[in-house]
């Protein structure tokens, strides 16, 4: 009798095993995509300092002064250059709205007595109202100053003034970028009318108000500093974002990339590029391009360091977007500038009258009316430049091209075209100007 075995027929096909590859290979793939994501998603290990605030902080006097302010549109138009409205307000008008905000007036130089520290910026949705007051403060500075001047008090009109420039140099300490921003524009407020009262000044008043810009001055925050809490914000504003579960939309909402993320979707193409590129690589690039901003701002100006190279990912480079860096640094140096040239000429002034004469060289301004002579900020270990003319001199910078061209100014036609309404405008200097930023003639 004969056995009979059943053979066993293989039920494994070559196509039952390119699936189990295929389903292999997509449990590798989505391992490693998981992976990828826990990454992306792990939080970056930061602390980000909080500044010791002061007890007595000139930031609560100048936010309560400007918060107060009455009539702030009418001051703006008071002071305003424009012909068809100056003319409207009389002397007496302006001199009561300077009246009606004498409260606002005695709080901010209470101010002054104390140190200025900003409130820390440390969120992307905090709003900024108080920068707007601190304009307006500046502007009512501006018109007591005018009224003053009107009177014939130049003294008490340069002190208004030198008001607006301590205050604008004192903004910048423990703000971010926009603050150093509106410090900037406050001096540039208060130092344009001093220039026109110099020589209406006696030798006293002239050797005070230097003395007391040349003290101002000591206290002007280095941009790298300004940078250092910008970075700070940014970070952040960063981690703020990411401790929120829906991370990736709030990212976009912020970054306003587009209109995704009202609705709380994430886009593809982000959505693709945080799967590889998650908190930790977006906050590297980030502090790694300010660090690098850091580094370059404490060389002078005049060394013209390179630009940081922007992060190569899209998150980055829309957070740093409308951070110009080297434009306000360039505002920051100009600044410098001006007010160097605004010093040396008050202290000209006070020689002059008391000599008749103007000094050979600025060395002999010292120490009498200055305690040295500046330097230009425009210039390598260079002060500024000057020689003594017939009836007067010439004091100049050597300018944002670093040239010295003997004094003669920048001077732009084609911007007096552009801007036909500003007569000045042909003067005023920028990043790409060449020729030499010459006092009383490239003051802005």
């Amino acid at each position: 009798m004969k056995v009979y075995t059943t053979r066993k027929t293989s039920t494994w096909t070559p196509a039952k095993t390119v699936l189990v590859v295929i389903a292999c290979f997509a449990a590798i793939i989505a391992l490693v995509v998981y992976s990828r994501w826990q990454a992306a998603n792990e939080m970056p290990k930061i602390v980000v300092p909080m500044p010791k605030m002061p007890a007595y902080n000139a930031f609560d006097y100048f936010q309560q002064a400007g918060y107060s302010v009455v009539d702030d549109q009418k001051i703006g138009d008071a002071i305003s250059r424009q012909p068809r409205l100056a003319p409207s307000y009389t002397l007496a008008d302006k001199e009561a709205l300077v009246q009606e905000n004498v409260d606002a007036l005695k709080t901010l130089r209470e101010g002054f007595a104390h140190p200025y520290v900003n409130p820390p910026l440390r969120s992307f949705k905090t709003l900024l109202p108080y920068y707007a007051k601190f304009r307006g403060l500046v502007r009512l500075l501006a018109l007591e100053g005018q009224t003053k001047a009107d009177r014939g008090d130049w003294s008490g009109a340069v002190n208004s003034w030198l008001d607006a420039v301590q205050m604008g140099e004192m903004i910048p300490h423990g703000s971010s970028l926009i603050g150093d921003l509106v410090g900037i524009a406050c001096q540039a407020i208060g130092r344009a009318r001093i220039w026109k009262a110099i020589d209406h000044l006696d030798a006293a008043q002239a050797r005070q108000a230097a003395r007391r810009l040349q003290a101002v001055m000591t206290h002007h925050l280095p941009f790298a500093d300004v940078l250092q809490e910008e970075k700070w914000a940014g970070q952040a504003g960063l981690m703020e974002i990411f401790r929120q579960p829906n991370w990736p939309q709030e990212l976009q909402h912020e970054m306003g990339m587009d209109n995704n993320a009202q609705n709380g979707n994430v886009s593809s193409a982000l959505r693709l590029y945080l799967l590889f590129h998650g908190k930790g690589t977006i906050l590297n690039n980030y502090t790694h391009y300010m660090d690098q901003g850091i580094a370059n701002a404490r060389q002078p100006y005049a060394a013209k360091s390179p630009p940081s190279p922007v992060p190569n990912d899209p998150i980055d480079q829309l957070l740093i977007l409308d951070m110009d860096f080297s434009q306000a640094r360039f505002k920051d140096a100009i600044t410098e500038t001006q007010n160097a040239l605004l010093l040396v000429a008050l202290a000209l002034r006070a020689y002059y009258v008391e000599h008749g004469a103007y000094p050979q060289n600025l060395n002999q301004l010292v120490p009498a009316y200055l305690s040295r002579v500046s330097d230009d900020p425009f210039a390598l270990n260079s002060p500024l430049s000057y020689r003594r003319t017939k009836t007067k001199y010439v004091l100049y910078s050597v300018g944002p091209d670093g040239k010295d061209d003997g004094g003669k100014p920048i001077d732009d036609p084609k911007r007096a075209r552009e801007y036909s309404n500003n007569p000045n405008a042909r003067y005023q200097v920028q990043k790409e100007s060449l020729g030499d930023i010459v006092a009383g003639i490239n003051t802005q």
